[in-house]
C-alpha cells in the first residue's frame, strides 16, 4: 500500500507554474546575452541603502512579491495571467442577507 504525500504533489505543481511562467517571460530572448556591468551601475550595486529602502527589500524578499509600482504589477499580472498581489488575510467576512 502507498500513500501520497500532498506536499510533493503541490510542490510539483508549484514547480510546473514557475517553469510556465518563466517559458511566458523568456527574458533571455528579448534582451540576448546579458552585456557586462557598467562602472554606473556597478556603483549602484555597491550603495548603501538607507533603513526604509532595505526594510522594503526584506519585506518583499521574504514575502517572495515583487518590489515594484502598482502600474508596473498590473501589467506584469496582465501578461502573466496570474495573480502577484497578497490576499487578504483572514475568512472573508459574512455579507448581511
Amino acid at each position: 500500500m502507498s500513500f501520497r504525500n500532498g506536499n510533493n504533489e503541490r510542490k510539483r505543481g508549484r514547480a510546473a507554474d514557475l517553469r510556465s511562467l518563466l517559458g511566458k517571460l523568456s527574458l533571455r530572448s528579448k534582451l540576448g546575452a546579458c552585456p557586462p556591468l557598467s562602472r554606473e551601475w556597478q556603483q549602484r550595486l555597491e550603495r548603501v541603502e538607507d533603513a526604509t529602502t532595505l526594510a522594503a527589500i526584506r519585506r518583499s524578499t521574504s514575502r517572495g512579491r515583487p518590489l515594484v509600482g502598482d502600474s508596473f504589477l498590473s501589467k506584469l499580472e496582465h501578461t502573466l495571467g496570474k495573480r502577484l498581489r497578497a490576499l487578504p488575510v483572514g475568512r472573508p467576512r459574512k455579507e448581511p442577507k
